[in-house]
């Protein structure tokens, strides 16, 4: 076979090439619906939580999807308040603003949750996401700037991702990988 003839050479993708390109779709068209699938909260679904500080942890994800996952795992800072159940987190707070944020246990603290959240949303088995905060009166997160955040990671970002997705699959499924036939 002469060169020109095995650069024309093309086999028809494999099983597993096919395979590919049907989960890379799929995982693409759930990104561009995704913020169907989980809805950002309006002001109106937050029911407002006040109460003092009792303790926080400062944990990495335990969620499967980052114990079998590249890379390192979500670190999250969680907090208790007195009288009521549950643990909390804030985009607002992480491991390197915490001391500052929270200088001690009996700080009184204000900030919002979804009242219907149910156990899908929660991080490592009861940390509840939290929209705005406010330490000792002075406020470190406004609940229209939380809100808002979540809104453009959900209407812009993870769609954007997926329509790159499905174009890469769509490419990948007209442009079969070319192998050069063996003389």
């Amino acid at each position: 076979m002469r060169l020109d003839e095995m650069a024309d050479a093309v086999t028809p993708p494999s099983l597993w090439d096919r395979l590919t390109i049907l989960v890379a779709g799929a995982f693409g068209f759930f990104l561009v619906i995704s913020w169907a699938i989980f809805p950002v909260p309006t002001r109106q679904d937050l029911t407002e939580v006040s109460g003092i500080l009792a303790s926080y942890s400062i944990e990495g994800d335990q969620s499967w999807f980052a114990r079998h996952g590249r890379g390192r795992p979500t670190v999250y800072v969680l907090f208790k308040i007195t009288d009521h159940p549950g643990r909390f987190w804030s985009d607002a707070v992480d491991p390197g603003n915490v001391r500052s944020i929270f200088p001690h246990p009996g700080v009184a603290l204000n900030f919002y949750h979804r009242s219907t959240l149910g156990t899908s949303g929660l991080i490592n088995g009861d940390g509840e996401k939290t929209y705005g905060l406010t330490v000792d009166g002075a406020q470190v997160q406004s609940v229209d700037d939380a809100v808002g955040h979540d809104a453009v990671h959900a209407h812009y970002v993870l769609p954007g991702l997926g329509l790159l997705m499905l174009a890469l699959a769509g490419y990948w499924w007209r442009n079969p990988r070319r192998r050069t036939a063996h003389p």
